[in-house]
C-alpha cells in the first residue's frame, strides 16, 4: 500500500548569503508571487501558503491542477502576469479579494499562473509531473513514484468565454 502524503512540507525559503555560482546548486527566480504548496489527491488540488493557510478558494482558475494526476505535493509559487511579467500589485489585488463574486471576476481579468519551483514529492505508485506546458496542456513525461523531482514549469489555463 502506498505511503500517505504528509499533510504539509515546509518550503525551503531563501535566506541571506554571499553570491556564488555552482553546478551543485539550483537557483530560484524571484517571481514576486505567493509561495504555495499544491496537494493533488482524488482529482482535486488543495492550495496552501507557507503559513498553512488555504488559498484554493482565492484561485478557482487553478482547480484544474487536480487533473494532472493523484497523490503528490507540488512546491511552487502563484503569480499574476501582466504583459508576460509578474505583477506584484495585481497579485496583492487577488490576495485581498474576499467575496466569491469578486474572486470570480478577478480570476477572469487577472488569472493566476502556478509555477512549480523546487520539487514534487509523490508516494507509492503515484508519480509527479515532469513538465507542464502553459495554457493547460496536460503533463507529458512523469517522474518515477516516490521520487522528488526538481524542475521549474508553469501551468495556467484560459477560462472559457462567457460571451
Amino acid at each position: 500500500m502506498p505511503a500517505a502524503l504528509p499533510d504539509f512540507i515546509p518550503p525551503m525559503l531563501a535566506r541571506p548569503g554571499q553570491p556564488f555560482d555552482s553546478e551543485e546548486h539550483l537557483f530560484e527566480i524571484k517571481w514576486d508571487g505567493t509561495r504555495a504548496q499544491a496537494r493533488i489527491e482524488g482529482g482535486r488540488a488543495r492550495l496552501t501558503n507557507r503559513r498553512r493557510r488555504g488559498l484554493t478558494g482565492r484561485y478557482p482558475e487553478l482547480e484544474f491542477l487536480g487533473e494532472y494526476g493523484d497523490g503528490f505535493l507540488l512546491d511552487g509559487e502563484i503569480v499574476v502576469l501582466h504583459d508576460g511579467k509578474p505583477d506584484f500589485s495585481r497579485l496583492m489585488t487577488r490576495e485581498q479579494a474576499q467575496s466569491t463574486l469578486k474572486i470570480a471576476g478577478l480570476a477572469k481579468s487577472m488569472p493566476a499562473t502556478y509555477i512549480g519551483l523546487i520539487s514534487c514529492t509523490g508516494t507509492g505508485s503515484r508519480s509527479c509531473p515532469n513538465h507542464c506546458a502553459s495554457a493547460g496542456n496536460s503533463c507529458g513525461r512523469r517522474q518515477p513514484a516516490g521520487r522528488t523531482r526538481r524542475a521549474s514549469w508553469a501551468v495556467t489555463r484560459p477560462l472559457p468565454s462567457t460571451s
